[in-house]
């Protein structure tokens, strides 16, 4: 099969997961083309091209004015969460298809039917809402770095991606209870929740600012800028980055989250973060060859939210590549998964795929093209890897198991939430600028 594609010059995308199946074991990424290209004048080249042309003009957004289309945004990056015409305009040009759009409906369904009266999601003592004699699995583990705060803003998250809050949407009173009972866990001093600095309280941050970004309610900037000084707790410049890579990963999603929604945020705290995190080794060779490597989360991370950032020192394309190639090579595998690390990677993967728009439309085709391959390879294994193990059947319908460390403690409706946010990669960010 190899032989075959590297002959004709074609990449089949309607049988790529085929295709990837057949790869060899040692497949590397290289950023010169791995598929050797006809003749200009054989018709596969033109195909190529107009298969690349269509991909590239999905950022060509239809005309219809923006007040027609969600009035109460107040940024550009949420806009295509709330259309259905440009959210299909997304999935369909960039390679989601229907497939992923009924598992993310399925999905939240499910966590509507988990969510417990006062509002909140809990890891422990959901399938108290099963109604049949086959309870749902997997609750949390006592030691897992994700609370109930950290769980249900990232349910929350999970809604707002797909267009839903407290005031639109099918599930727009489930999201109104859960913010009620997150803003609820608020201390005086801006935390969230009773844990202090950590991953629990920026996601619970990021959430906020994702809602006032899309409702513009008043109510909700208040408690979103609270959650934004406590994580700036020692004050505008003065702010370093502390704590694990899972804290500083979504503390600087939260803060480019709150610059996006227009909130008071230093220009350069995420910045700083995004710089500490790049200095951190990166210990990739040590790691097994079929294992992801210690540090491929922060990375992939890291990548996929300063790709947004054109000012950022640290961003370069070698330095990305690198990244990309990584990904490339370990791309999503139920057997082997890691559903933080396919989270992570997608979001990467995706202002990549922008990356390649801006290459394209500046004249460099070539290089937009091997920066597209890029990206089917790692969606075609990530479609079937997360479409083709969700729960079809009982009370699980639209649910997954824990795959990962982080999941498999934070147990099944994390493993949910996370996987949510993953389908909903392909609209859920639009480019800032």
């Amino acid at each position: 099969d190899t032989e075959r594609v590297e002959k004709n010059g074609t990449l089949p995308s309607d049988s790529a997961d085929d295709w990837l199946k057949n790869l060899p074991e040692d497949f590397d990424y290289d950023p010169e083309p791995v598929i050797a290209l006809p003749n200009p004048s054989d018709w596969h080249l033109r195909r190529q091209e107009r298969e690349l042309a269509d991909m590239m003009d999905y950022h060509r957004l239809p005309t219809k004015p923006r007040e027609q289309i969600e009035p109460s945004l107040y940024s550009e990056v949420f806009r295509a969460r709330t259309s259905p015409s440009l959210k299909e305009h997304y999935v369909n040009y960039i390679g989601g298809g229907r497939q992923a759009q009924v598992a993310v409906v399925d999905a939240l369904t499910w966590l509507v039917r988990h969510q417990d009266k006062d509002g909140k999601w809990s890891g422990v003592g959901f399938s108290a809402h099963c109604k049949n004699n086959k309870p749902c699995r997997d609750e949390m583990a006592s030691d897992s770095e994700i609370d109930n705060v950290g769980l249900t803003a990232t349910v929350l998250l999970a809604f707002l991606g797909d267009g839903h809050t407290p005031n639109a949407g099918k599930f727009k009173a489930a999201c109104a209870k859960g913010f009620d009972w997150l803003m609820a866990q608020q201390q005086q001093n801006g935390c969230i929740g009773s844990h202090g600095r950590g991953p629990n309280h920026a996601i619970a941050a990021t959430a906020l600012a994702e809602v006032y970004g899309m409702t513009c309610n008043r109510r909700y900037r208040r408690a979103a800028q609270r959650a934004m000084g406590f994580v700036l707790a020692s004050g505008g410049d003065k702010f370093s980055p502390t704590g694990s890579d899972l804290t500083m990963g979504f503390e600087m999603l939260a803060l480019r989250t709150g610059e996006f929604a227009g909130l008071d945020v230093p220009a350069n705290a995420s910045l700083k973060i995004r710089t500490a995190m790049a200095a951190i080794p990166d210990t990739s060779a040590k790691a097994a060859p079929k294992e992801p490597p210690p540090n491929a989360v922060t990375k992939s991370l890291l990548s996929g939210m300063y790709l947004m950032a054109k000012d950022d020192p640290n961003v370069s394309d070698a330095s990305l590549q690198k990244i990309v190639a990584h990904l490339v090579n370990d791309r999503p595998d139920w057997k082997r998964g890691d559903m933080y690390y396919w989270f992570c990677g997608t979001s990467a993967m995706r202002q990549w795929l922008n990356r390649a728009f801006e290459k394209y439309h500046s004249g460099e085709k070539a290089k937009a093209r091997d920066m597209v391959k890029a990206w089917k390879f790692w969606n075609a294994a990530l479609r079937s890897t997360i479409t083709g193990n969700q729960a079809r059947k009982g009370h699980e319908r639209g649910s997954w198991e824990p795959r990962g460390e982080l999941c498999r403690k934070g147990g099944r409706v994390l493993a949910t939430a996370l996987s949510t946010l993953t389908l909903e990669s392909y609209y859920r960010y639009l480019s800032p600028d």
